[in-house]
């Protein structure tokens, strides 16, 4: 099976808003996800050879998008060292956001097949100027909440929170002036989506769209009932809520995709909890606006973590960041960042296994139990006071090691061990250092992780 290419040429621009006609004509009515792209900007295609073409480049733009999201939101969490209320917080929508990667993962899978499957973060995004933000890992702060606030609004709202609009506007404002940004809305990237998948020009599912060449909503340009994949091969890998969820919170939004109906169900779902334009009550636009209110009001605690810290080289659309120096520290962040690739490495590889394989469920636990058990504690050792006495850039760097998912299943059990090596070499490098004698938290840690290893290396290498 090899890798699917022929969307590649697509290429994303991010365009204002048009130029006003200088004769009045009638548009889309006011407060629409339409009206919203006609004032601030939509996203503008070219390449495509086909819709179903634009559709998966635009798929695997949204997975990489959902991806730099939840590790900019994971680590503002870590950041909050009280109260724990909000720490939860901001750690849940990051959760949630990996719900979302996970249905796009499933819409991919409808629209393009298994060799679409995508668990990249910078290889589309880092270099587009549709990215809504540049991956900046930041402690929480009134800067970096304002710019999640933007990236999660919706485009409109009700008039019993008219308000809101002008909270909007300050709040770019705040962020052009000290960041030189303008956050784009995610939901102008699910706006393109769901009229592609729509199957003819007339609104179809919870979003009513219509054609509107000036912001990219070509007439015909629809996906048709023969783009879908099989039935069967669906079914065969598609990632279903109680295979992936694993009491991992409330209200994560994983949803079967099988057809049209299905397809719109699912984009209107993920854009109500966070990436539309719609408005929603239970939102992330509302949860971090509460996190930013609470942080105004002094009412919590942010460890003095740096911004975007690193050991080897940072996205391609972060301006700066600060290098991690210290031998051992560099160790640390290193092994964080392995055990981060292979998280990736270990849902890609569970999706790509067809169900009935008994490797599937085991690497959707492995997935679990490396996010529960090595990514987590990691994190927690790179903000240690010892760490951090040794090199005050230490904290979770998230470095993906690899962008690319192996598309055959044997390339996949390649990547494993070559991961497993990798680990290897760094843990017994961590050995021969002597800050280890004194890092009791990390020796504990280290040995947890060996035990972990050794459970992985036993199954890889019976496949």
């Amino acid at each position: 099976m090899g890798q699917h290419n022929r969307f590649r040429g697509v290429r994303f621009e991010w365009v204002g808003p048009p130029p006003l006609p200088q004769v009045a004509a009638p548009g889309p009515p006011v407060g629409s996800i339409q009206e919203h792209l006609h004032r601030y900007g939509h996203l503008h295609t070219s390449g495509a050879a086909s819709p179903q073409d634009e559709l998966i480049a635009l798929l695997q733009l949204a997975v990489e998008v959902e991806h730099a999201l939840l590790v900019q939101y994971l680590y503002a969490a870590s950041s909050i060292a009280a109260p724990l209320s909000f720490h939860r917080k901001v750690l849940h929508i990051s959760i949630q956001e990996m719900a979302h990667l996970i249905t796009v993962e499933n819409l991919l899978l409808a629209v393009g097949g298994p060799s679409t499957f995508h668990i990249g973060r910078d290889s589309i995004r880092g270099s587009s100027p549709l990215n809504p933000l540049p991956l900046d890992l930041e402690p929480i702060s009134r800067l970096s909440l304002a710019k999640y606030i933007l990236a999660e609004a919706p485009a409109t709202f009700p008039s019993q929170h008219a308000q809101e609009e002008q909270f909007v506007s300050q709040l770019s404002q705040e962020v052009e002036t000290a960041a030189g940004i303008t956050p784009h809305r995610v939901g102008a990237l699910y706006a393109r989506i769901y009229w592609i998948v729509q199957s003819s020009d007339a609104p179809a599912g919870p979003i009513s769209l219509t054609p509107d060449p000036a912001i990219g909503f070509q007439p015909g340009w629809h996906l048709s009932a023969a783009d879908f994949t099989s039935t069967n091969e669906i079914a065969a890998h598609q990632a279903e809520p109680l295979e992936w969820e694993q009491g991992s919170g409330p209200d994560l939004r994983i949803h079967l995709v099988t057809d049209e109906a299905s397809a719109l169900g699912a984009l209107a779902s993920v854009m109500e909890q966070g990436e539309g334009l719609g408005h929603a009550e239970d939102s992330h636009y509302y949860e971090f606006k509460e996190t930013l209110t609470a942080f105004m009001a002094g009412q919590m605690t942010v460890l003095p973590l740096p911004v975007n810290p690193f050991v080897g080289s940072l996205p391609p659309d972060v301006a700066g960041g600060v290098r991690i120096i210290h031998p051992y520290v560099r160790l640390w962040a290193t092994l964080l960042n392995i055990r981060y690739t292979a998280l990736l490495l270990h849902i890609g590889h569970a999706l790509l296994t067809p169900r009935g394989n008994a490797a599937r469920e085991i690497l959707v636990q492995l997935a679990f139990i490396n996010m529960r058990l090595g990514l987590s504690p990691l994190m927690s050792q790179m903000k240690s006071t010892f760490l951090r006495s040794l090199d005050p850039a230490s904290a979770p760097t998230f470095e993906l090691l690899r962008q690319e998912l192996p598309i055959d299943l044997s390339d996949c059990w390649g990547r494993q061990t070559e991961l497993l090596e990798l680990e290897r070499q760094v843990r017994n490098d961590l050995l021969l250092r002597a800050e280890l004698a004194a890092d009791s938290s990390g020796s504990s840690l280290l040995a947890d992780l060996q035990q972990q290893w050794d459970e992985l290396k036993a199954f890889v290498d019976s496949q």
